[in-house]
């Protein structure tokens, strides 16, 4: 054998040796990202009520809670009247009248607890009809809702009109219609019945029908124009209920899905996330 190739023959065994000793480490997310949050599913396209901004600025928005709109009358069910503030943001409003409480499905509509109701956001005119129904008179009806200029955009420079999720298992994915990307993980998922469910089953208590879910999350990226974003807030939805039989196991679906939450830039400056989905 000549030295040229006892030479070669030596340093391809060093190097064999050399991968051999090797430890090639890939990231671990088992302890952060699992399968259990499964069972209820959040996915979809969500968009801003009323063709506005699904992310929009806070700077000229302003919250207010539990206004006196009217005084209930005993015998009389249907209240009408205009808020003190016009430009009211769709999705955010609450009229009260005793045990009564209607919400606003940012189109306009009112409802709760089978009554009616009307709202125009550019006008702050409502009206509510308890059906039949009123709470002892005297009783004030008040209205929580946020009013101003919700129509800056806060998107990081780019207008963002609907967020599409994508869920699996507590992982979660926020696609803006920009293509800017935000990920994250669901913290925990709770229902209006009281539980924070991981894994329902037989010996775990299931939602019931019409019980509220809510995902909690948190989620990081980057905006179409670069800007780096965080989104802390939470995904809701109304269950609906299939109980197990002897071959299919329970299902859960939702609906009145509504992504709500804080939009937080690198640069200090935030926005309101809010956005519903069918």
């Amino acid at each position: 054998m000549s030295m040229k190739n006892a030479w070669a023959r030596t340093m391809a065994v060093i190097a064999v040796a050399a991968l051999a000793g090797c430890e090639w480490e890939g990231t671990d997310q088992s302890e952060s990202t699992s399968q259990r949050y499964n069972w209820v599913r959040f996915d979809g396209t969500y968009r801003a009520a009323a063709n506005g901004y699904l992310v929009s600025g806070f700077g000229d928005v302003l919250q207010i809670t539990a206004e006196t709109i009217g005084t209930a009358v005993a015998g009389v069910s249907s209240y009408n009247g205009v808020f003190d503030n016009d430009n009211v943001v769709p999705g955010t409003v609450q009229i009260n009248a005793g045990v009564f409480a209607l919400t606003d499905n940012g189109a306009g509509a009112l409802a709760g607890g089978g009554k009616t109701g009307t709202i125009i956001y550019k006008t702050g005119a409502w009206s509510i009809n308890l059906l039949g129904e009123w709470p002892p008179g005297g009783t004030p009806i008040v209205a929580t809702y946020r009013h101003g200029d919700a129509s800056s955009p806060g998107g990081g420079g780019e207008p963002i009109y609907t967020m599409t999720v994508q869920q699996a298992g507590n992982s979660l994915t926020l696609i803006d219609n920009n293509g800017g990307t935000y990920s994250g993980l669901i913290s925990t998922i709770s229902s209006s019945g009281g539980q924070t469910i991981e894994y329902p089953d037989t010996t775990t208590s299931m939602p019931a029908n019409g019980d509220t879910m809510t995902a909690s999350f948190e989620v990081e990226g980057r905006s179409s124009s670069g800007v780096s974003v965080k989104i802390v807030g939470n995904l809701t939805g109304t269950a609906t209920v299939t109980a197990a039989t002897a071959t299919t196991p329970s299902t859960i679906r939702l609906a009145n899905r509504t992504i709500r939450g804080t939009w937080i830039e690198a640069n200090g400056a935030t926005g309101e996330v809010l956005g519903t989905a069918p």
